[in-house]
């Protein structure tokens, strides 16, 4: 019980303790308080007196103002008045009162001023801008005047070069006139020189021409190739058998199928037709061979001492020749340069040029060429055979015609034939209702035996 009482007492003393601490704190807070209250206001009842004071001040210097501005006291009342609506006026919002109107005017200055700030603000941005694009316009304009300035040490670097090349070529223009006067100096003097060589060379080319025709007349009387000297003779004639020997063979080169024209002994062959044909076909010994006779006359026979002659064909050697358009031989209306051909080879003859209808030459002359025989020659190859009878004239090649090589070889037995089939002639038969254009005394007109009734 006792110690019930004591704990009792225990806890009473403590709260009693802590009740005193909290009321000495509050004391002590609320003492500062009052302290710091009663110090704000001795402050304010400072500044009060203060601004009382301050507002005599004031008042007075307004009075002076009004003194010095010579205001009578009467008409302060109208400069008031006109003031208050001045004042009413500028600033609508403001009580008619100086302190209003001071309140009003300092919060319009107040917001001026931040008007203002904000445009020198803004005015500062832009400054700072402007700067900036300067800055940038200026970095602008210091590369592009040192481009400008590149530009133009290169331009006049390149002026001064254009100049110099521009120099050079005119004096290279000058040398090159004067190169090209020496030049046409030259060209004239080599005209003259060429004229006057052409000159010489024509004089000389028919000083040479006609030393080619005297030299072309000794040549052919030193090879005996005219007519007046024959190439053989025959020894024997065998009239039943229609063969002759003739004093020509193995040595001479004589060769079968070989045709000879025969003269008269005693007449100049060269002036004369040949009175008969005659054909190898033996060789017999070394200067003896046997030859059928193809034509003799029953008037002017073949005989003993006749001369032979053909221009394929000379003792020892063989003859070239030239060949030059169509050759009709047997009057077909066929072209036979094969038939020449194998008549050329068959003597040993050799073909140095051909000029077929076709106009595609083959081979060209030489010295070594006897003979040009000429056929009929078409309007496509006139141009090609006025060049080959130009070169055979230079060259001294004789010019001889298809009729005269005919008669040379011995051909005159060659009969026109009439050729049935796609390549015939229709100009060689008969026409309908006319007269037949070339009538051959081999093809008659024939008619059946009649009876004695006088029908067929």
């Amino acid at each position: 019980m006792a110690r019930s009482e004591s704990q009792a007492l225990q806890i009473a003393v403590i709260l009693f303790a802590f009740l005193t601490i909290i009321l000495s704190i509050t004391t002590f807070y609320f003492f500062s308080e009052y302290s710091k209250a009663t110090q704000a206001a001795e402050e304010a009842d400072q500044k009060r007196a203060q601004a009382e004071t301050g507002l005599r001040q004031a008042m007075e210097e307004l009075e002076q103002v009004k003194q010095l501005l010579g205001l009578d006291p009467k008409q302060q009342a109208d400069v008031v008045q006109q003031d208050q609506k001045t004042l009413l006026a500028t600033f609508p919002d403001a009580k008619q009162t100086y302190r209003d109107v001071l309140i009003a005017s300092m919060n319009r200055n107040q917001r001026l001023n931040e008007q203002l700030s904000q445009l020198r603000t803004r005015q500062d941005e832009l400054q700072a801008q402007i700067d900036q694009q300067r800055q940038q316009d200026q970095a602008r304009f210091d590369q592009a005047k040192v481009a400008f300035d590149q530009r133009a040490n290169q331009f006049a670097n390149a002026m001064a070069a254009n100049k110099e090349l521009e120099q050079n070529f005119v004096a290279q223009v000058r040398q090159l006139q004067q190169q090209l006067n020496q030049k046409n100096a030259q060209i004239n003097e080599m005209k003259n020189q060429i004229a006057k060589l052409q000159q010489d060379f024509q004089t000389q080319e028919q000083r040479y021409l006609a030393r080619i025709d005297e030299l072309t007349k000794r040549i052919e009387g030193l090879l005996n190739h005219s007519f007046e000297v024959a190439d053989g003779e025959i020894t024997f004639v065998n009239a039943r058998n229609r063969t002759v020997w003739i004093n020509l063979g193995q040595a001479d080169g004589l060769r079968t199928l070989l045709r000879f024209n025969v003269y008269s002994k005693a007449v100049d062959v060269d002036r004369r037709q040949a009175k008969g044909e005659i054909e190898v076909t033996h060789i017999i010994g070394p200067h003896l061979a046997e030859a059928q006779i193809l034509r003799d006359s029953v008037y002017d026979p073949i005989s003993r001492g006749d001369v032979i002659y053909t221009s394929l064909w000379h003792p020892g050697r063989s003859e070239r020749f030239a060949l030059a358009g169509k050759f009709d031989l047997d009057g077909d209306g066929i072209d036979d340069l094969e038939t020449v051909r194998s008549m050329v080879a068959q003597a040993g003859g050799k073909i140095d040029v051909e000029l077929p209808v076709n106009g595609q030459q083959k081979g060209k002359l030489t010295i070594h060429t006897r003979y040009l025989v000429v056929g009929e020659i078409p309007e496509q190859i006139q141009v090609q055979f006025s060049q080959l009878h130009r070169e055979a004239t230079q060259l001294g090649v004789k010019i001889i015609t298809l009729d005269k090589f005919r008669d040379q070889i011995g051909l005159t037995r060659f009969q026109p034939v009439i050729r049935f089939g796609a390549g015939s002639n229709p100009d060689v038969f008969l026409r309908p209702g006319g007269k037949t254009v070339d009538k051959t005394p081999y093809f008659r007109p024939r008619r059946p035996p009649q009876r004695k009734n006088g029908a067929y």
